[in-house]
């Protein structure tokens, strides 16, 4: 008696793609719920009150996103977007900060910062990195693991009357950086470690090398540290002329932003500087100059075909 062979390999194809669609679904529903949970949890605080947010924060890559508007006004400064551009600009006294979508490279009163995670839209609002907005406006910030708490101090509570500390002012020598916290400067033929604020840290990345001169503002601190306040350009004399770039957009009544091999940078406008002639993504060539406040100055800006 002869038996016939039964194929079912094409049931059983059938079946196990059935099932591992049912399984990759089950998977990114899981994943998502996760994500949902772990964003829900976290609780922001800025100066003893908790951060109110249309949109929950959540951690990526190990860094907390939040939504813009609520961080920036938060901490007490003014925030826009710019749509064409995917731009964030926030500004609260003298410190500007820009976030370009999907950019890991922040703009800081004008110098590039790399960030860890960029800029990003989430359920139609646009997130952004709390601690580093934070940092760059002055604030301290710190992080509750078991929690799940971000705390931060902006410095502008009002605290009553208080002693105003001694405060001095020296120009001298860069040394070097001895760590994250602290650097070395000659005043007077003398060496001294100082602590700085992190919001200047990207002067010292970007604009101070061994033997630069530099003015400082600091005071002794209560642990005795000498503590830098503020970081001044003693030399506003040199002039980087010729500069080729895109025109990208006013930022506000004061800077405007240009493209320069690929890299956002943010300059400081002239006050009798006309800019009607100018729209987005024109080419231009200009001149600048590092100001007193480490900032990009334009000098001269003009069109080019």
């Amino acid at each position: 008696m002869q038996l016939t062979a039964i194929n079912q390999s094409k049931p059983f194809k059938i079946s196990y793609l059935f099932i591992t669609i049912i399984l990759i679904g089950v998977i990114i529903l899981g994943l998502g719920a996760i994500r949902s949970e772990a964003a829900s949890d976290i609780t922001i605080i800025i100066d003893g009150q908790v951060l109110e947010t249309d949109v929950a924060p959540f951690i990526e890559d190990g860094r907390t996103l939040v939504p813009m508007r609520a961080i920036f006004e938060g901490l007490g400064a003014d925030v826009t977007w710019n749509e064409s551009a995917r731009r964030v600009t926030g500004t609260k006294d003298s410190v500007v900060v820009i976030l370009h979508i999907g950019d890991k490279t922040a703009l800081v009163n004008g110098q590039p910062l790399e960030i860890d995670v960029a800029a990003k839209i989430f359920n139609s609002r646009t997130m952004v990195p709390g601690r580093f907005i934070a940092e760059s406006l002055g604030a301290q910030v710190d992080w509750n693991a078991s929690t799940r708490t971000v705390t931060i101090k902006s410095g502008d509570v009002p605290g009553g009357d208080v002693d105003q500390p001694d405060l001095t002012e020296k120009t001298g020598v860069y040394i070097g950086q001895i760590d994250n916290n602290f650097i070395e400067i000659e005043v007077a033929g003398e060496a001294k470690t100082y602590l700085y604020p992190p919001e200047y840290k990207w002067v010292i990345d970007e604009h101070l090398d061994k033997g630069d001169m530099v003015t400082i503002l600091y005071m002794e601190n209560e642990v005795g540290q000498l503590q830098i306040l503020k970081f001044e350009n003693p030399d506003t004399s040199n002039v980087m002329k010729d500069i080729t770039g895109i025109f990208t957009g006013l930022i506000d009544n004061h800077s405007i932003e240009i493209q320069v091999d690929g890299e956002y940078k943010a300059y400081v406008i002239p006050e009798d500087m006309v800019l009607t002639g100018f729209k987005e993504q024109d080419k231009v060539l200009f001149d600048y100059y590092i100001d007193v406040n480490f900032r990009n100055a334009l000098i001269t800006m003009e069109k080019i075909e």
